[in-house]
């Protein structure tokens, strides 16, 4: 999974190659699904950042992956956070849980 996070990531970011979403999301896909926890945040960000990739089930599998990788990685704790808290991409909004969340990535940061 480390092999295609880094491809990934690097088609993603445009880092010693061209930017390339799609060749970026197809690496991230496959490193997420192999539970590279990295690349399950940046994919799902990608997910949610695309408007051809969020038609069809794009918002579900972004807020799996958003899920799946925040409960080891603070950054996707607090991106998803602050999805529950305002209610972004169709979430029914809770700021208490959301506030929650960003505050135990804070925690996670510090630990």
């Amino acid at each position: 999974p480390y092999a295609n996070f880094w491809v990934g990531f690097y088609y993603f970011k445009g880092h010693y190659v061209e930017p390339n979403l799609q060749e970026g999301m197809k690496f991230l896909k496959k490193a997420s699904e192999l539970h590279h926890t990295e690349a399950q945040y940046w994919y799902a960000l990608a997910l949610l950042n695309s408007s051809d990739e969020f038609e069809g089930d794009g918002y579900e599998a972004a807020m799996k992956y958003l899920r799946i990788s925040a409960s080891l990685n603070e950054r996707a704790l607090k991106v998803l956070g602050r999805i529950v808290q305002t209610g972004s991409y169709g979430q029914k909004a809770n700021y208490l849980v959301g506030k929650a969340m960003i505050d135990k990535a804070l925690n996670m940061r510090n630990t």
